[in-house]
């Protein structure tokens, strides 16, 4: 032991917690720390002029070690994790660093390792891989439930409508017939709302503006066609779903309210018309040349939490027993019921064109909910 670490080094190399042996030339083991029988579980003794292949796992190839003693035997340091066997039979996980000694010519005498037990540090990375398996694993079998749940509500949905568009045939009232229409549009925007926040979902929530893209599509080619200049300026943000169907339903009934007087894009009405509705009225300028028509839907997110929906048509505007809530039927109601579920609030105001006169409507919903 002359040779190798003594006094106060040899003291701290005891004390170490990684393991540390130092062999010959030949791979003969001449000393052991305590951490060696510790983490091993042989004797001093038993070690002592052993091998290090006493610590064989059998699961290391023989190429391995070939490129291992030609490093260590042209002086290189090696350093690599291995599987290790102890006296037990226990397989256990180590990294280890092996270092040349060399005498004063640079001819090499012996090799020091230093090995750090890994066994508990892999075992909790393998629990983690587990874990992420298993998570993974069960957003797969969540994701195919949702497709699933998604596919047979869009069915539920489409024969709900089809069956309220049979039956609007069968009444003869046209109040019934408009309310009718109405509901079968409700129906088929939560249809597509459901199918955009599928195709689209981050499992985070939906970004508001491509999701309120994908509606306008179906509003113009339903309320609008080419008689109405529609246009939407929205914010953009990513939401819940449940706060994507209360905007998305919310801003259905307001174009379906301002497509009450269809190509004038009044908002002031309230159920729901196809745009070749014989109400449709044409605003005209003093000289009699006629007004496109327009409705313009903006969203805004006026602070966190906060979603602030505004429709503005340049129609005749609010008839007085709106504006009062005196006259207000199903549509608005709704809107109101709606908005108030989160914390929100409807105002209704005309535009004042001047000499008394209205030029359009707007209707202004904002939503106050934390997601």
């Amino acid at each position: 032991m002359s040779e190798y670490p003594s006094n106060a080094l040899q003291n701290a190399v005891e004390a170490a917690d990684d393991a540390v042996y130092i062999t010959d030339r030949t791979g003969t083991i001449v000393y052991v720390n305590e951490a060696v029988g510790r983490i091993t579980g042989y004797s001093r003794e038993a070690l002592l002029g052993s091998t290090p292949q006493l610590f064989s796992s059998g699961l290391t190839s023989r190429e391995y070690y070939g490129r291992m003693w030609g490093a260590l035997l042209a002086g290189d340091v090696w350093r690599e994790a291995i599987t290790n066997r102890n006296a037990r039979g226990e397989l256990y996980e180590c990294t280890q660093s092996i270092t040349p000694l060399t005498d004063g010519d640079g001819s090499v005498t012996g090799f020091i390792a230093i090995q750090r037990d890994m066994t508990a540090q892999s075992s909790v990375q393998y629990e983690m891989r587990r874990a992420r398996s298993e998570i993974e694993r069960a957003l797969e079998e969540k994701e195919m439930l949702l497709r699933e749940l998604s596919h047979r509500t869009k069915n539920d949905l489409e024969l709900l409508r089809s069956m309220l568009s049979l039956q609007s045939h069968e009444v003869e009232s046209e109040e019934a017939r408009e309310v009718l229409f109405a509901a079968t549009e409700r129906i088929a925007v939560m249809s597509r709302i459901y199918r955009l926040f599928h195709e689209r979902a981050t499992g985070k929530g939906l970004s508001l503006r491509p999701f309120l893209d994908g509606l306008a599509t179906h509003w113009r080619e339903t309320f609008f066609g080419n008689s109405v200049r529609f246009s939407m300026d929205t914010a953009d943000a990513v939401v819940p779903e449940r706060i994507l169907v209360a905007v998305g339903l919310l801003t259905n009934e307001l174009i379906t309210n301002a497509a009450k007087y269809s190509r004038s894009g009044a908002v002031g009405a309230d159920e729901g018309v196809p745009a070749e509705s014989e109400n449709a009225i044409e605003e005209r300028t003093d000289d009699g040349s006629s007004v496109p028509s327009a409705v313009h839907v903006e969203v805004q997110l006026p602070a966190s939490g906060t979603i602030q929906l505004t429709v503005t048509d340049n129609g005749p505007g609010f008839p007085a027993g709106i504006l009062d809530r005196s006259h207000r039927r199903l549509g608005l109601q709704m809107v109101e019921a709606l908005a108030q579920q989160y914390n929100g609030s409807l105002s209704l105001r005309n535009i004042d064109g001047g000499a008394g006169d209205s030029s359009g409507a707007q209707a202004v919903v904002i939503l106050r909910k934390e997601w």
